[in-house]
Formats: structure tokens, sequence, C-alpha cells
């Protein structure tokens, strides 16, 4: 999140200092919620009421390469990996996704051929499970920016969202925890994993 400062009871604050909860709290009295929309503005996803059967659902990520973009990922990575952000809190939602777009902002002087690139991975990982890629923006600024939009349709009864566990209720979960940890370490920190774990991390992180 960009640092700014904002004025609370007189205070001076950074958004960084106040932490995201914090700052979505703050922010929450300017956000509109459609009437029979299931979803909360802070619940990684938003939906609107398109029928009397259907919610049309939608999320939005962020990739910085400043911030997100590790070492030895290639640009086709960091489009799949930002199509993956996207769509996987529609996944999480319990929506069908149907559609992505990207913006896509790079300094003046990047690659036109890694441009592409992040393009074509951020399409690609749609079009193998049949979503399609409906385009975008594309900008100029200091760093590489990405932003990626995915649509999805649900029965509102069928959206999951973060309130409404109980007790007795099944979490279930796929693959291992922790690999991408353990992919910062090695690649952030330079530590030492054995050949397999590495390679597993790796692509935990770079995927």
């Amino acid at each position: 999140m960009v640092p700014a400062r904002l004025n609370s009871g007189g205070l001076s604050l950074k958004t960084g200092e106040m932490g995201e909860r914090n700052f979505l709290a703050k922010i929450s009295g300017y956000v509109n919620k459609p009437r029979g929309a299931v979803l909360g503005f802070d619940d990684d996803a938003s939906d609107i009421p398109i029928s009397d059967k259907g919610n049309l659902v939608i999320n939005v990520d962020t990739f910085v390469r400043k911030t997100d973009w590790l070492p030895g990922m290639t640009p086709a990575q960091v489009g799949r990996k930002t199509a993956v952000m996207a769509l996987s809190d529609l996944a999480a939602k319990g929506v069908r996704p149907i559609a992505t777009m990207l913006s896509l902002c790079v300094p003046e002087d990047y690659d036109a051929e890694d441009a592409s690139e992040i393009i074509r991975g951020f399409s690609q990982y749609g079009l193998k499970k049949s979503i399609l890629y409906l385009g975008g923006d594309v900008g100029m600024c200091n760093d590489v920016v990405l932003t990626g939009v995915a649509f999805g349709v649900a029965s509102p009864d069928a959206i999951v969202t973060r309130s409404g566990a109980q007790e007795g209720d099944i979490v279930a979960v796929t693959g291992h925890f922790g690999l991408t940890s353990v992919a910062f370490e090695v690649l952030i920190r330079e530590q030492q994993a054995e050949t397999e774990l590495r390679k597993d991390a790796l692509a935990a992180a770079y995927r």
C-alpha cells in the first residue's frame, strides 16, 4: 500500500502505521453495498445482484514489481501469478470465474517483449480454464504494476463469506503450507534448501 498521511484526531499517520484493518475501517463510510449483495467491501471480493438467481462477483488484485517480483521470476510467470491472485479470491467465495481484465503500467523504457509476455502469461492462465481475457488498459509509471480484475457469477445462496463458520464445519486445503515462506528464505535471504524442497518451494512462489 502506498504510504499516505491521514489525519485522525489531529494526528498525522501513514497508512503503514495504521495497518490494513484500521485503514479499511476508516474508509468504510465511502463504500456502497448494493441491495441484495452478500459480500462486504473487506471480503476480498464484491458482488452485485444481476438477476433473481445470480450475482456478479468481482475481485481486483495488484502486483507491484518493487515488492512482489521475486528473483528469477519470468515476465510470463508474473502475469500468471497476477491472474491467480485475482481468480483465487473468486474460487474461495464459491464463484465460477468467467472473465478477466488487466491493467498494466510500465516505465517508458521497459522492454516491449517483456510487457507482451506479462500479458500472455495472464491471458493464457485463464484460457486454459475457459476463462476469457477481455483486455484492459496499458499505461506508464515508474515501476511495473499489474492490476488484475476477475469476474464470476454465483447464486447468492452459494457465495461463501468470511463470516458464518460454525462448530463442526469442515475446512479443507490442498497442497502443503509453508512452501512460499521457504522460497522467500531461499531467494531473499539466500538460505540453502534440499534440492526437492527448493524445487517445490520455487514452483509455489512463482506459480
